[in-house]
């Protein structure tokens, strides 16, 4: 994906999500400690953990897709302590 278009999907999903970029050439250790070998790279984060990663150019439906996909698992999800969802509690709701 073009990195100009790189906020399409991120102002689609209606603030649910945040894009940040990385010049690989001006910091190559954040990038290796990533392990990002191929740009365009897309990492998806949530608590500073890495949920999924898209390589290669993609259009901005797919991307969109991918990540309405993990916030969709992440607003599903329970919370393992006691089994209640965490609806409203940590996430915010994936929209449409």
């Amino acid at each position: 994906m073009h990195p100009q278009r790189m906020d399409e999907p991120a102002a689609s999903l209606g603030g649910s999500v945040k894009v940040a970029k990385l010049n690989v050439d001006e910091s190559p250790e954040i990038a290796a400690r990533l392990g990002i070998r191929s740009i365009p790279t897309l990492l998806l984060f949530k608590n500073g953990q890495v949920l999924d990663q898209l390589i290669g150019a993609a259009p901005a439906a797919k991307i969109e897709a991918a990540v309405r996909r993990r916030l969709r698992e992440q607003w599903e999800a329970t919370d393992p302590a006691n089994g209640r969802p965490l609806q409203g509690r940590e996430f915010q709701s994936p929209g449409g």
